[in-house]
């Protein structure tokens, strides 16, 4: 699809790092994609800004000892939780830079926007920005295009697992591979990665049974609002509704920038896969919306998303969101 990776690349780096000098030591989720502890310190201010409506909490760490971080919007034992997380790839960084751009609005919205209001009014709200930190500082650091995780694999000379094939629902099926050196290997086990360990663990431990309504998870690229199942075209008992609240939140996002986003089941219009965070959430902790969003583009820059396209890319998926949840109340 792009003849000359290098060259896409290489501009793509030069653009983000010319963004990093124009915002002088400052932090702007907006206009340039920020390094792991950037983000992490990001987090951490917008927990402090939030005060006792938010709570910051380290679910965990990875391979290499870097803490996996999730911030909660309100806290009630009474309400329905949605769970946004970005990053389990470790290349595909606009993802990381929407969930950021999520928290910014709910965090800032709690005060001014009524339907931020009305969403932590009847929902708590889970954002893990980064699921995978030790791949993408690994991007930033050595290999852009770097997808997996970096944990050493017995026997092998290659590292790394892809955490999205690393969970325990269909572990080792369709769209998996046993090669350590497939950037789709499932891993020697089921939440063999310390990663994919510490988001299920804690889900299914902290987030009561009886709440669990909505669970995305930030991808790139393609442009499409997919839901479950990727390990088979066998459509989830809801199905209809799923293609409803998508629709509905695709069209908003559309409506934003004119992006055009496919709905439909992952194994539909996309590929098959297992092991995913996707199918987990649904079929293991019971979910009800389940969403994977694969973000801009559709190949022209594929994971290299130029640093002016994160902002629209924030603006028109936040957008999503918000119609997202919309449809789902209805």
């Amino acid at each position: 699809m792009i003849e000359d990776l290098q060259t896409v690349i290489d501009d793509h780096m030069e653009k983000n790092k010319q963004a990093k000098l124009r915002r002088a030591g400052t932090t702007n989720i907006n206009d340039d994609y920020l390094e792991f502890e950037e983000m992490m310190d990001y987090v951490e201010q917008m927990g402090e800004q939030c005060g006792d409506r938010c709570e910051v909490i380290d679910i965990g760490h990875s391979y290499e000892n870097n803490v996996i971080k999730v911030i909660k919007v309100l806290e009630s034992t009474d309400k329905q939780v949605a769970w946004i997380d970005g990053g389990i790839h470790a290349r595909e960084w606009i993802a990381h830079a929407v969930t950021l751009y999520f928290i910014d609005r709910m965090v800032n919205g709690l005060d001014s926007d009524p339907l931020v209001q009305q969403m932590v009014a009847t929902h708590d709200w889970y954002f893990l920005p980064c699921v995978n930190p030790d791949g993408y500082i690994y991007t930033h650091t050595t290999n852009r295009n770097w997808r997996k995780t970096r944990v050493p694999n017995d026997g092998s000379t290659c590292v790394g697992a892809d955490a999205n094939r690393n969970f325990d629902h269909n572990f080792g099926g369709i769209g998996t591979s046993d090669n350590p050196c497939s950037d789709t290997f499932h891993g020697d086990y089921a939440y063999s990665q310390p990663c994919t360990a510490a988001l299920s663990s804690f889900v299914e431990s902290n987030i009561p049974e009886g709440s669990r309504s909505t669970f995305v998870t930030i991808h790139s690229y393609s442009q499409l609002w997919m839901a479950p199942w990727g390990y088979t075209t066998d459509r989830p008992e809801n199905y209809d509704d799923l293609m409803r609240v998508g629709n509905a939140a695709a069209s908003a996002l559309q409506d934003v920038h004119g992006t055009r986003y496919t709905v439909g089941s992952a194994s539909e219009i996309l590929y098959a896969s297992s092991g995913t965070s996707r199918d987990w959430a649904y079929g293991v902790p019971g979910f009800e919306f389940v969403y994977t969003i694969e973000l801009r583009d559709t190949g022209e820059h594929g994971f290299f998303l130029p640093p002016e396209q994160i902002l629209p890319s924030q603006e028109e998926t936040w957008a999503g969101i918000r119609a997202m949840y919309t449809a789902i109340m209805q």
